[in-house]
């Protein structure tokens, strides 16, 4: 991941990125402390971190991406390539194996289809909320007409 517009305006990201949010454990190897972030936005080359922790440009991270409780975490590795102080890091990964490439994009997917799956479930609670805002509208509308009398 590096930043989102070249000088001359032209984007410089080698993959789309997809808003997924998912927990992630940094590990900067040596003494220093095992770090925590979440993720942004995830791409088959990169990923952006909202974290607290100052970490410099050119830094290699060990990374353990945690999907669902269901799934093993994804451990890859990268390189710090944007720092947004008090925001967080883009990362770009490193030369990574078909089966980190493939359990990446899988928890991209799997980002997708839980998220129509909501959507669905939204759509089908919408008419029940429609007909009981419906329902109050008309009893409202009839304590307030005047009552006609034969």
């Amino acid at each position: 991941m590096t930043s989102s517009n070249s000088s001359n305006g032209r984007e410089r990201r080698r993959a789309e990125r997809h808003p997924v949010i998912l927990d992630i454990t940094m590990n900067l190897g040596g003494a220093a402390p095992v770090l925590s972030g979440r993720s942004v936005d995830v791409s088959r080359s990169g990923i952006f971190i909202m974290t607290d922790a100052t970490i410099a440009a050119g830094r290699r991270v060990d990374l353990v991406i945690k999907g669902e409780a269901n799934e093993p975490p994804v451990l890859t590795s990268g390189t710090v390539v944007h720092v947004v102080q008090s925001l967080g890091v883009g990362i770009r990964f490193s030369t990574q194996t078909a089966m980190t490439r493939q359990r990446i994009e899988q928890l991209i997917e799997n980002f997708y289809e839980r998220k129509a799956d909501r959507q669905d479930q939204t759509d089908q609670t919408e008419p029940s909320i429609r007909t009981m805002a419906e329902l109050s509208r008309a009893s409202e509308r009839s304590d307030h007409e005047p009552i006609r009398r034969r």
